[in-house]
């Protein structure tokens, strides 16, 4: 078993760090995509668990989308992006500015696409 496990997270280390984004299989509803450790490098205090996205969830530090992180966040707190707080920080970061135009591009594409399923 020992190997098993070595060998199964040697796997997911080279996949998470390769820089493609391979999405979760249904047989391994635990294993995150490639995207949430590279969301761990980049917001750096969330996304801890390497290949268990359930320690993140459990513990609360898992990146929410509707947040505003940046090098001062821990455990996974962010004030919410509608904040006056995040508003404070989204002035002053160009990094997080640009974090929020992108998220907010995101959840556009998403609801159109909730939309979208809802009337089929």
């Amino acid at each position: 078993p020992f190997y098993a496990v070595a060998l199964y997270n040697y796997y997911h280390g080279i996949i998470d760090h390769s820089g493609i984004n391979f999405k979760g299989q249904w047989w391994q509803p635990w294993q995150p995509d490639a995207q949430f450790h590279d969301e761990h490098h980049q917001f750096f205090h969330c996304n801890y668990g390497f290949n268990m996205s359930l320690w993140d969830k459990f513990h609360g530090t898992m990146r929410k989308i509707n947040r505003v992180y940046t090098e001062e966040t821990f455990h996974g707190e962010a004030p919410l992006i509608d904040s006056v707080e995040a508003k404070k920080i989204i002035e002053t970061d160009s990094d997080a500015k640009e974090f929020v135009e992108k998220t907010k591009g995101i959840e556009a594409v998403n609801t159109s696409k909730d939309i979208l399923n809802s009337k089929q």
